[in-house]
């Protein structure tokens, strides 16, 4: 009886809300309404969560449908809309302010692939594959395609980013003749290949190094092992204190 209380109880655990915090590292917090809550691993996920890491900090979530998504530091994630179902009304809409994401997507990028998307700030990502990744920062976004294929969406235009490829934004502004006032920005967009060692391309004039090995790299998750990712200084996610077996 005991332990068929915990295997309810557990279930109960792993299948609140829209899911839960699998393992995070460092300091992160939570804004929920209108509160701000510490982050703590095994925590449920609601949607409207938008989730804020410190330096040095990371964050892992675990949503219903198996869906991974891996938040690195200094970033800002919001979890907008989420529903697993059926085919016809599972759906996941997120978005990234800021900072670096990576998503092995789960059972809705199977039922139904038109209705997950992730915003960044100045595109759509639909998915077409299952595991892709994006670093967002004021001037510029890497969007990398790690496996499969993705669909990326900017000012109306879309771009197939396949798999080994990385779509590379710089936003420019344009000062108006004789004034300071700058015009809204438009986009220099360049697809290069993710695979080598160091890609290089220049975009207005500014000369982007690519490397794979200093974005990310990734681990599939098993019963007893968390996709991890690093970059740029970050350490991977160790000793979680919550496991999340094959489901």
């Amino acid at each position: 009886m005991r332990s068929i209380f915990f295997l309810l109880l557990l279930s109960s655990f792993l299948w609140s809300g829209i899911g839960n915090v699998g393992a995070l590292q460092g300091n992160v917090n939570m804004i929920r309404d209108i509160q701000t809550l510490k982050v703590k691993s095994g925590m449920e996920l609601e949607v409207e969560d938008k989730v804020i890491t410190k330096e040095k900090s990371r964050l892992q979530a675990i949503l219903k449908d198996n869906t991974v998504v891996t938040i690195g530091p200094n970033s800002i994630f919001v979890f907008e809309a989420y529903k697993f179902g059926s085919k016809d009304d599972s759906h996941a809409e997120m978005r990234m302010e800021r900072g670096f994401f990576r998503s092995i997507t789960g059972q809705i990028g199977k039922l139904a692939p038109k209705r997950f998307n992730i915003k960044t700030v100045s595109t759509t990502i639909g998915i077409r594959g299952t595991d892709f990744s994006a670093n967002v920062s004021d001037n510029k976004e890497i969007i990398t395609c790690h496996k499969g294929s993705i669909s990326v969406t900017v000012e109306k235009k879309i771009y197939v980013v396949d798999e080994g490829e990385q779509l590379i934004l710089v936003k420019k502004s344009v000062k108006k003749s004789n004034s300071d006032d700058e015009l809204p920005s438009s986009f220099s967009v360049q697809i290069v290949d993710a695979m080598n060692q160091s890609a290089s391309s220049v975009l207005d004039n500014e000369i982007i190094t690519a490397s794979e090995n200093s974005l990310n790299t990734v681990v599939q998750l098993g019963s007893d092992v968390l996709a991890e990712i690093t970059q740029q200084d970050a350490q991977p996610i160790e000793n979680p204190t919550v496991e999340f077996p094959d489901r």
